[in-house]
């Protein structure tokens, strides 16, 4: 349980989180969970919870708000769930291991997974395919055709180097 609520300056803010303050060799997911989330998170706790799983990390955030939505690929969140699991991945073993594990979680929340990835908490992963919808990666790659038609600025490892975003 987090008991480090208190004020913060800027040269805490990395310490939030209780993450690791150097490089750490991770493998993550982050999925976005509808409504009936909250109904799961005891269960996806429990299925990572023995002393020995891969799995170190599990979070659910709740990110419902009312902000009001600009146009954009990703200006608001698509649900009001997310689900974040992180493990180590320093070797062929510790990978596969926690790969394992974070699959396990994701079966265990599955019925509430909207089918979209949350890129930016997809740690240690070259590729997050499933980030995007498909009309939303259309409109990205239409938009870089007419910025970038020269294909100067490289691919997004939301899409892969074949789309064209």
């Amino acid at each position: 349980m987090d008991n480090h609520w208190a004020p913060a300056d800027a040269a805490r803010l990395a310490e939030i989180h209780l993450d690791p303050p150097g490089p750490v060799p991770a493998l993550g997911t982050g999925r976005w969970l509808g409504p009936t989330a909250p109904g799961l998170a005891g269960d996806v706790f429990a299925s990572v919870a023995a002393r020995d799983s891969a799995v170190t990390m599990v979070e659910f955030r709740n990110l419902a708000n009312s902000a009001p939505a600009r146009p954009g690929a990703m200006t608001t969140v698509p649900v009001p769930f997310l689900l974040h699991a992180v493990g180590v991945a320093g070797d062929p073993e510790s990978r596969r291991a926690t790969e394992q594990g974070l699959s396990q979680v994701q079966a265990v929340a599955r019925s509430a997974d909207v089918g979209l990835a949350a890129a930016s908490f997809g740690e240690g992963r070259a590729a997050v395919p499933d980030g995007l919808n498909a009309a939303t990666l259309q409109r990205l790659a239409d938009v870089r055709r007419v910025v970038d038609p020269d294909g100067r600025i490289s691919a997004s490892r939301m899409s892969g180097p074949d789309a064209g975003v």
